[in-house]
């Protein structure tokens, strides 16, 4: 899920930039070639979305609140980033290339119903429009869609599969960004495990590692390798409603507090870590009830020991 994640703003750039011409296997007049005559789908008229798996295990419905231009999912921001990369490519639904007349390629383009992902568009409670959605061509970087009832099957310039661009998993939607703190504004980091305390400060022009009296110099490739973590820390994916409930963040496995200097852009932040038995953890930034799912290749650059931090070991 991380490196799908992050990878939507690269997609959307994609898409913004993608100029070639889709070919077409029917011979008809140029008004015939495009699809038209849709209602607006746009992102200001709209206000619900809803995307549907054909078979029905996932459904996510993105909202947008009264006059606001913030989507939510689930009552939750959605990302951003998705959001924007999804509407990019919405956008090329009204003047669709047409690339099939026949109903025998439904099946082959995944619209047949019963396949791929329903998508459909609302205003209000009321059904804007509907599409189904179905495979993708990474070869062509083209999606599929078909209008309910109708046996014409359009095309559309798409910088990722269908399955991600169109995605019916709600948790595909929230931000799964933890922390993003660039090491530049950085004051400290202190660490508090259940056997240690210690912290990662500048004094002197020297980088310490300071624990109750013990001051040591500070291993700077590992410093280096906890504030990359910080500076883009991305969650695998999050605990459902029903498990979070049942998470108690008061007496956490880990805490990790990250000072930011008084100029900083990015707010003082507090990470509460609590340890799965597949080393994972499950985490928790100040006030929010999100809880993340923070996976253990990452968790471990992040989560280093006193003993780790301090240059040549001490």
């Amino acid at each position: 899920m991380k490196s799908r994640q992050v990878g939507y703003v690269l997609m959307a750039m994609i898409a913004l930039g993608i100029a070639a011409l889709i070919g077409r296997v029917v011979t008809s007049s140029p008004d015939e070639l495009v699809l038209s005559g849709l209602l607006p789908i746009t992102t200001d008229v709209v206000d619900g979305v809803i995307i549907e798996s054909a078979d029905g295990r996932n459904r996510a419905k993105l909202v947008r609140p009264g006059e606001s231009q913030l989507w939510t999912i689930n009552n939750q921001p959605a990302y951003e980033a998705k959001v924007n990369l999804f509407w990019s490519v919405v956008a090329g639904f009204d003047g669709a290339q047409l690339v099939a007349a026949n109903p025998a390629t439904h099946e082959r383009m995944g619209v047949s119903d019963g396949q791929g992902t329903v998508l459909t568009f609302l205003v209000g409670e009321f059904e804007q429009e509907k599409f189904y959605i179905g495979e993708w061509s990474q070869d062509t970087r083209l999606c599929y869609l078909r209008r309910p009832g109708k046996t014409d099957v359009h095309a559309i310039e798409c910088p990722g599969p269908a399955s991600d661009v169109f995605d019916a998993d709600p948790d595909g939607w929230r931000n799964p960004i933890i922390a993003a703190i660039p090491r530049s504004e950085v004051s400290s980091i202190t660490f508090t495990y259940s056997d240690e305390e210690f912290v990662i400060t500048p004094e002197d022009g020297e980088l310490l590692v300071i624990s109750g009296d013990q001051r040591d110099f500070a291993d700077l490739l590992q410093v280096q390798r906890v504030m990359q973590a910080l500076e883009g820390l991305v969650a695998s994916g999050f605990a459902d409603e029903e498990t979070a409930e049942t998470l108690s963040f008061d007496s956490p496995d880990v805490v990790v507090r990250i000072v930011t200097g008084e100029e900083a852009q990015t707010p003082t932040t507090r990470l509460r870590l609590l340890e799965r038995e597949d080393g994972s953890y499950y985490v928790r930034t100040g006030g929010s009830p999100t809880v993340y799912i923070l996976s253990e290749p990452v968790a471990s650059q992040l989560l280093v020991t006193r003993e780790e931090l301090i240059e040549d070991g001490g």
